[in-house]
């Protein structure tokens, strides 16, 4: 009985540190896809105002 007890004890150790770990590894996955969503975007953001800025001062000369 008490061998059965450990077992179930360990193999429930394991899952739940298993199904945290995977879960941590999900949320770094999702905090640096969010991070790099909005680096993206405001690099993006920079090189059409660069390119508009460029096309601007082209056009005056």
């Amino acid at each position: 009985m008490f061998v059965i007890t450990l077992y179930v004890y360990l193999v429930s150790c394991v899952c739940t540190t298993t199904v945290l770990f995977v879960w941590a590894c999900d949320l770094q996955l999702i905090v640096s896809y969010m991070c790099a969503r909005e680096f993206i975007t405001d690099y993006s953001n920079v090189l059409s105002f660069r390119r508009h800025h460029l096309f601007v001062t082209l056009r005056r000369t």
